[in-house]
C-alpha cells in the first residue's frame, strides 16, 4: 500500500516531490551551519533555584553560591544543581555586600531597617559549610557598608568615609581612620591594594593599614575604578571620559571620550573594556587608550565579566537579555534570553563554563557547552 502511494506521488507528483526534497536537505544543511557559526558558543540553562521574591546580594566560593533573600535570610546553593545546602535568618537586615574566603562568609547586619539610625551593626562572619556564627564587632550604626577581603583583613567603608580594617580570625579591629569626604564609590578587590572616590572626586588608594593617598582628582563624578597591575588605576566618569593613572602622576597618562557616563570597565589580554551609557562597548589598548573596537547593544550595562580567556559577559540594567562578546573583535557570540517580569540584579562567573545569574526573584544556572551531572 505505501509503496502504491510512493510510486503514485513520485508519478503524478515527481516535480513538487522533489522540490520538497531539496527543501528539507537546504533547511538542514542551514541549521547546520548556524549551529557552527564561527564564534558562537551554546548556552544551556542547567538550573533554577527560587523561594521567593525580594532578592539580592551574591557570592560565589568554590562549588557554593551564597546570597540574600528578604533582606536577612542568606542561602547556600549549590552550583551544579541549585539545590539548597542551608539557609540561615540572620535577623534584621543585611547593610553590605557579601564576601567570602571560601571557609566563611562575611557580612554587615543591623538590628532594623534602612535609615533607622538607633538601629545597632555588626560585622559578622558565618561558617560557609553550615551557616554557622563565628563572631561579631559592633560597628557605626545608621550606615551601609562595603566591604573587601584584602591581605591584612576585612576592610569596611560606609557611605559617611569611616575607613575600618578588621582580623578574619576574629573580628578584632586594627585600624579605622575617618576620610574628610564621604565616599561616593567603592571598588573593593581581594588583594591588598582598593582604589575608591568621594564625593569631591578624590580618587583615593589604599594599601593595607597604610593612610589613604590621593592619587588624582576626576574633572567629574567618578563612576567606575579598576587598579591597575603596575600600581595605576583605570577610572570612568559620568561624562564618559575614560583615563589611566600611573600612579606616579596626578595628570593621566591618557583619557578616551565616549558618548555617555562610564559603567563599569574590566581589563583582559592587552586591553581595557568599558561599558558608556551611550549603549556602546569599547575595547581601547591599555598602553594609550586606542580604540581597537566598539559594539552597540540594545540598552545600558551594570557589569562586565569576562568568561573565560576571551568572552565577554555583558550583564545589562534591569530586564534586558545578557549577551556574550568576543573580546577579539566585539562579535555577539552568545545570549541568554531576559525572563519576562523579573529583573537582572547580578551575575557571578564561576569558571570558563558555568555561571549564576541573580534575578530579583530567582536565581539560574547557566552552562557553556552542556550542563554537569548535579551532585
Amino acid at each position: 500500500m505505501i509503496s502504491g502511494i510512493s510510486k503514485f506521488l513520485t508519478s503524478t507528483h515527481g516535480h513538487l516531490v522533489h522540490w520538497l526534497s531539496c527543501a528539507v536537505v537546504i533547511a538542514a544543511l542551514s541549521s547546520a551551519a548556524f549551529a557552527e557559526k564561527p564564534g558562537e558558543v551554546q548556552i544551556q540553562k542547567c538550573w533554577s533555584h527560587s523561594s521567593g521574591p525580594d532578592r539580592s546580594g551574591i557570592a560565589a566560593a568554590g562549588e557554593t553560591i551564597y546570597s540574600i533573600r528578604n533582606g536577612s535570610i542568606i542561602e547556600a546553593i549549590a552550583v551544579d544543581s541549585g539545590k539548597l545546602i542551608w539557609s540561615n535568618d540572620v535577623g534584621g537586615s543585611v547593610a553590605s555586600n557579601l564576601v567570602t574566603d571560601g571557609p566563611n562568609l562575611y557580612f554587615v547586619r543591623r538590628t532594623g531597617f534602612a535609615g533607622d539610625n538607633t538601629t545597632q551593626a555588626f560585622l559578622v562572619s558565618i561558617s560557609a559549610n553550615a551557616g554557622i556564627t563565628r563572631w561579631k564587632t559592633p560597628l557605626l550604626a545608621g550606615e551601609e557598608y562595603k566591604l573587601a577581603l584584602t591581605r591584612t583583613g576585612i576592610l569596611a567603608i560606609n557611605d559617611s568615609g569611616e575607613l575600618s580594617s578588621f582580623s578574619i580570625v576574629d573580628g578584632v579591629s586594627r585600624s579605622s581612620r575617618k576620610s574628610s569626604r564621604p565616599v561616593t564609590l567603592g571598588i573593593l578587590k581581594l588583594g591588598e591594594r582598593s582604589i575608591i572616590s568621594t564625593f569631591e572626586r578624590d580618587i583615593i588608594s589604599l594599601v593595607g593599614n597604610e593612610e589613604p593617598r590621593v592619587m588624582s582628582r576626576s574633572d567629574f563624578a567618578v563612576t567606575a575604578l579598576l587598579p591597575e597591575a603596575d600600581g595605576g588605576v583605570f577610572y570612568g566618569n559620568d561624562r564618559g571620559i575614560l583615563a589611566l593613572l600611573s600612579g606616579k602622576d596626578t595628570r593621566p597618562v591618557w583619557q578616551f571620550k565616549s558618548g555617555g557616563a562610564i559603567s563599569d570597565i574590566i581589563v583582559t589580554d592587552g586591553r581595557i573594556i568599558a561599558a558608556s551609557n551611550d549603549n556602546f562597548v569599547y575595547a581601547l589598548a591599555t598602553s594609550n587608550g586606542a580604540r581597537l573596537w566598539k559594539r552597540r547593544v540594545k540598552g545600558r550595562v551594570s557589569a562586565l565579566k569576562m568568561v573565560g580567556k576571551d568572552l565577554l559577559l555583558v550583564q545589562p540594567l534591569g530586564d534586558d537579555n545578557i549577551i556574550f562578546l568576543s573580546t577579539r573583535n566585539g562579535s555577539v557570540s552568545g545570549q541568554i534570553p531576559a525572563t519576562a517580569g523579573e529583573f537582572v540584579l547580578d551575575s557571578t562567573v564561576i569558571d570558563s563554563n558555568r555561571l549564576v545569574v541573580a534575578t530579583d526573584t530567582a536565581l539560574y544556572g547557566y552552562s557553556i557547552g552542556g550542563c554537569r551531572p548535579a551532585k
